[in-house]
């Protein structure tokens, strides 16, 4: 499975759900947070992977062994707790989003997914850094740092 994440000028999160199989990219749909009433955060984020994971498992009877995602703590967190390693939503944190232990109990998987990290996303961390590095953000035409794309692109004008 793969999944990335945005958030709008709004304080919306969304995340793109897709699903990798050996044939093509399945589009299983966008999941996001209304603006007031609730928070992004790991167990949120974990809910909604297992509402994914079961649905792709009833409907395609695949089982997802791995979630592709960026370095984000938030995704981090989710894998956390969908394995079973409840250290992910420590209990402050717990206390101030007003979760219950039943309820992280409840977002556990019955088996373990596996972590991997998207490389474009790595690279992205890893151009910037140098753009940061040696000062080279004000010399670069085209350069925006919320597109990789443009980072790299200008990198290789230089």
């Amino acid at each position: 499975m793969l999944i990335d994440g945005w958030e709008t000028p709004w304080g919306v999160h969304i995340y793109a759900f897709l699903l990798r199989t050996t044939e093509r990219i399945h589009f299983l749909g966008l999941r996001w947070t209304a603006e007031s009433d609730q928070k992004q955060h790991g167990l949120w984020l974990a809910q909604q992977l297992k509402a994914a994971i079961e649905s792709v498992h009833l409907t395609r009877k695949i089982q997802v062994v791995a979630i592709c995602a960026d370095n984000a703590s938030v995704i981090s967190a989710a894998l956390q707790i969908l394995n079973g390693l409840t250290s992910g939503v420590r209990a402050d944190k717990a206390k101030y989003y007003g979760v219950e232990e039943n309820v992280i109990e409840q977002a556990r998987l019955g088996f373990k997914i596996c972590r991997l990290r998207c490389c474009c996303h790595t690279l992205d961390l890893c151009v910037h850094k140098y753009i940061e590095h040696f000062h080279l953000k004000d010399s670069l035409y085209g350069y925006s740092p919320t597109r990789w794309i443009s980072a790299l692109h200008a990198l290789f004008e230089l």
